[in-house]
């Protein structure tokens, strides 16, 4: 979609010197949501700039995240632009399955948590008949963390309203928040007790998870896309992030999770905590940057200080390619994996594209 009017051009892949300055201030009698969360003149013209290079995947996210002002018409023909992608296809196949938690490209956490991040949404026919069917099992999926996994990209994907979704994200939430409120990071199980898991995990450090909820990457998922709610769910949702935020959480080392029906262990090494590790840095701070204490921690502002070191003197960013991996067959929130916005990483530019718009999105997210 390049047409005319209020809609963005193509432009070439370079900022010109004051050109899209000059632009963005000619539209600001007309105001919309991106002036009120871009207030910045540079942010401005880094994002015309990245309207008018970037691929329809990441465009889309630019008209449905930042708030640019298209008409019915144009939104509609971007829409259909991306579900055309070959990407989109591709990852709206691997929908359907009844496999859900694991690495394989198939496996439902790892196809919808990268369509929510192409930007499909409740309410997209092609998205609703493959998301629906996860929905409606909800609370019936074994084990039941399993239901944990599905609701949180269901939430994320728009469908929290739902009756089965919200009540098992509340569940979950409860039970989280108790652990919050007990303000207690002896997260391990101790000596003695560790002493029942089979003999191949004796001697290793095993988390207190059956007695203890911790909160999972999959629990941060979840409350960082959890809308609205009441005050009450919003209180218990800073509560448990508070207490995810202290160091002597974002600190703790491995372990593992003892399933103790099978008598056997799962390795879970500090991924399964909702903690920020180097291997999803991109990842995990856009979730934690949708939180007031989080952005007040040493280790947040670490982790931001890092991608700011990857902005350019025009005021885009290029990110080491390691933050932006896509590998197939592999997880997306246990690993950041598939950190891909759809450009084509054959051209120079891709890493310029998809660092810019993650980081200005982080920068959106804590609203600067």
């Amino acid at each position: 979609m390049r047409s005319s009017g209020r809609s963005l051009r193509k432009r070439s892949e370079t900022l010109p010197d004051h050109r899209l300055e000059r632009e963005a201030a000619g539209r600001a009698a007309q105001p919309h949501r991106w002036d009120r969360e871009m207030t910045d003149t540079m942010d401005k013209a880094v994002l015309e700039w990245l309207f008018a290079n970037a691929g329809p995947i990441i465009r889309w996210r630019l008209v449905t995240d930042f708030g640019l002002p298209l008409t019915k018409k144009e939104m509609a023909a971007l829409k259909k632009e991306v579900l055309a992608t070959d990407e989109v296809k591709r990852w709206l196949a691997n929908l359907g399955g009844t496999a859900i938690h694991g690495s394989k490209d198939t496996d439902a956490e790892n196809a919808m948590a990268k369509l929510v991040a192409y930007g499909l949404r409740a309410g997209i026919p092609e998205f609703d008949d493959k998301m629906l069917p996860y929905a409606e099992k909800v609370g019936r999926y074994h084990p039941a963390w399993l239901s944990d996994q599905v609701s949180a990209f269901l939430i994320a994907a728009g469908y929290g309203a739902r009756k089965e979704v919200a009540a098992r994200f509340r569940e979950r939430l409860a039970a989280l928040h108790n652990t919050a409120l007990r303000g207690d990071y002896d997260l391990y199980l101790p000596p003695e007790e560790a002493r029942r898991v089979p003999k191949a995990w004796q001697g290793k450090l095993i988390y207190r998870d059956d007695r203890l909820p911790l909160p999972s990457c999959y629990d941060l998922y979840a409350m960082a896309h959890w809308e609205g709610g009441t005050k009450t769910e919003r209180r218990k949702i800073n509560d448990i992030i508070a207490y995810v935020s202290d160091p002597a959480f974002q600190s703790a080392p491995g372990g593992y999770l003892w399933d103790r029906k099978r008598n056997t262990c799962n390795a879970a090494g500090r991924v399964c905590l909702a903690r920020l590790n180097p291997e999803r840095l991109v990842l995990f701070v856009e979730l934690f940057a949708r939180f007031e204490v989080p952005r007040k921690a040493q280790w947040f502002k670490n982790a931001l200080s890092q991608l700011e070191q990857g902005r350019t003197d025009r005021g885009t960013y290029r990110f080491p390619s390691d933050y932006l991996k896509e590998k197939r067959n592999s997880y997306y929130i246990y690993q950041g994996a598939h950190m891909g916005l759809g450009e084509n990483r054959r051209r120079r530019d891709w890493i310029e594209i998809e660092s810019t718009f993650r980081m200005l999105n982080i920068k959106r997210l804590m609203k600067l």
